[in-house]
């Protein structure tokens, strides 16, 4: 599977549960990170562990996820896409987006 492919998934994933202010930014060429990074927010712990299982049940077969888990913050890492599912308060404080403010938008069809 692509990384485009995979950042599609768990961004319409995400909106399956209804996450909210979805964004997937094409960082290839302006990060040795990923080529796509997806951002999305719940709005409580529970939202936010319901997105995260519809991310990881739609992409199980894409093999072995690394996932991170802190307050407020998950973090699913899929090699070359990387999703980032926060709640809204900590999204906005640590603006994570802003250091690819250059990256191509990719929209959800």
């Amino acid at each position: 599977m692509y990384p485009k492919q995979i950042a599609t998934i768990a961004g319409k994933a995400a909106l399956s549960k209804k996450a909210e202010d979805v964004s997937i930014l094409n960082v290839k060429g302006l990060t040795t990170i990923a080529d796509y990074l997806v951002f999305v927010s719940g709005n409580s712990g529970t939202h936010i562990k319901a997105i995260t299982e519809a991310i990881e049940e739609r992409l199980k077969k894409t093999g072995i996820v690394k996932e991170e888990k802190s307050k407020g913050w998950v973090l699913l890492d899929y090699g070359s896409c990387v999703v980032n599912i926060f709640d809204e308060e900590t999204r906005a404080f640590y603006q994570v987006e802003n250091l690819w403010a250059d990256a191509e938008k990719i929209p959800i069809e």
